[in-house]
């Protein structure tokens, strides 16, 4: 445990020191590559911590060799970029160690580069972005995570109107998870549709949700997801019908608790200077999703993709506006309450686990490193 809050409070102090007290007296730049490091290293040297970790490294030690590749039908992999990532580092080193460090550099590099491009609050965003979804990136959602910081880079180019520099730069996470096609239309879309239409098309899905039952949505779902092809269809087919992603029954409590969940992105839509209008459209859309996966589950996915831009709108809000206006002591109250939902959430135990005697998540606690035995009590829970 102690690992996680050690980076909690390093995080804790430089935001405090460079972005809250404007500290000159340090490298700022020094600081911000030493807490990408350490968060590649950390992320990169995890021993078995995550159980979509334990599913990557299944699924690694079924790969082919370079040599043995070409006896694979190409023709039915919905993610080869992710393949051949996955068989030159079994044909180099043999061991997923490999792949792990490769995607936490990636990952941490894309990242480093937007936040760097939208805030000058480095680390209190990535405070933020630590709590709240680095663990889920960097544990869980491995493809998906470098699918979402290379989209969100590519969107930096929309805002210069280069719109074939965005389709450019989205075509590796095409390839290496097909899921991101969704995303990758709906911010093209977003760059195209008024802001006011968004706005008014979000509302009307609203209404149009809470009259539709979980079960016939995901009806409607599946066959539109047909339209873009048999491998589409599958993959959503798969997500919609898993547990962790199906239907959800609402009551007026639940549906109350959805729409006070959305007050930070709404707060932040209808605040002056707090972001330029692609990334009010992208709130906008956060807010649709978020809502939305109060009834299916799958809408959390998309989620991933606009939750860091809420984080550095909200706290780029604060840092332009000093004034302690009821609209600033909103946007503070929610951040703070969105960090404790998470770090909640990091360590409730899985649904798997909760009627046993354990009281923590043992998927990710505790943190072991490839230099220490793995932990006997995360793999009980994994089978092992």
């Amino acid at each position: 445990m102690w690992p996680y809050i050690l980076v909690f409070i390093l995080l804790s102090i430089l935001a405090y020191y460079f972005d809250i007290r404007g500290g000159g007296r340090l490298d700022k730049q020094k600081w911000r590559i030493f807490v990408i490091i350490l968060l590649i290293l950390f992320s990169g040297l995890r021993n078995r911590v995550g159980s979509d970790t334990i599913n990557y490294m299944e699924a690694f030690a079924d790969y082919p060799t370079l040599g043995e590749s070409f006896s694979v039908d190409w023709d039915a992999l919905s993610q080869p970029l992710w393949f051949f990532i996955n068989v030159i580092l079994k044909t180099l080193f043999n061991n997923f160690l490999a792949v792990q460090l490769f995607q936490a550099i990636v990952f941490h590099i894309l990242l480093y580069k937007y936040v760097c491009k939208k805030t000058n609050c480095f680390f209190t965003v990535m405070l933020f972005v630590f709590c709240m979804v680095w663990w889920d990136f960097e544990f869980e959602i491995l493809r998906e995570s470098l699918c979402i910081v290379i989209v969100l880079n590519a969107s930096l180019y929309l805002n210069d109107g280069n719109i074939k520099k965005y389709l450019l730069l989205c075509l590796p996470a095409l390839f290496i998870h097909a899921f991101s096609f969704i995303m990758i239309a709906f911010i093209l879309l977003l760059y195209y549709c008024n802001e006011v239409i968004v706005g008014l098309i979000s509302i009307a899905v609203f209404f149009l949700i809470m009259m539709i039952p979980p079960d016939t949505l995901i009806g409607y779902l599946v066959l539109m997801s047909s339209v873009t092809g048999d491998d589409m269809r599958k993959i959503v087919e798969f997500y919609l019908t898993e547990s962790r992603y199906g239907g959800v029954e609402l009551n007026i409590f639940g549906i109350l608790y959805r729409l006070f969940l959305l007050g930070l992105p709404i707060l932040l839509i209808f605040s002056k200077g707090s972001a330029n209008k692609l990334d009010r459209k992208m709130l906008i859309l956060y807010s649709l999703f978020s809502f939305l996966t109060g009834f299916i589950q799958i809408f959390s996915r998309f989620t991933g993709y606009l939750t860091i831009p809420l984080i550095i709108c909200g706290v780029n809000y604060l840092f332009e506006h000093k004034k302690k206006t009821l609209n600033y002591i909103g946007i503070e109250f929610f951040l703070v309450f969105y960090l404790f939902l998470s770090i909640t959430a990091f360590f409730t135990p899985d649904e798997r686990v909760k009627s046993s005697t354990i009281k923590y998540d043992c998927r990710y606690i505790p943190y072991k490193s490839v230099f220490q035995d793995p932990d006997p009590v995360r793999e009980m829970y994994y089978g092992n």
